[in-house]
């Protein structure tokens, strides 16, 4: 991730975290790649637990980044959709919230990165 998408990521981030609502969320990030990765260390730091990033390569589940596991979007849909969070940090934005809507889901949903 270049750094002007860098910093941009980091200020959305802080203006969604503010009210402290997340601390009570279940921290998804959908997409796991070097920005997802970046985000997750970035909320690690601020003392916030990532539950999973969510990925639709079979060849990425399973796989894990600071003890994070990487699973697909479906897995989530059995949980509490109201306490959950999902953040993006991906050029697919629109089809990844697509795909969740359609999947089902109906919890919390932010963009962090206008590409």
């Amino acid at each position: 991730m270049d750094q002007l998408h860098y910093k941009e990521m980091k200020q959305n981030l802080d203006a969604l975290l503010i009210n402290g609502d997340a601390l009570k969320k279940d921290i998804y990030i959908f997409g796991h790649c070097n920005a997802a990765e970046e985000l997750a260390d970035l909320l690690i730091n601020k003392g916030y637990h990532v539950s999973a990033f969510l990925d639709n390569n079979p060849g990425k589940q399973g796989n894990h980044y600071k003890r994070i596991s990487v699973i697909p979007p479906g897995d989530i849909l059995d949980k509490d959709m109201k306490q959950m969070l999902i953040l993006i940090v991906s050029r697919a934005y629109e089809a990844m919230a697509r795909q969740l809507y359609e999947m089902g889901y109906s919890g919390g949903l932010a963009k962090l990165v206008d590409y």
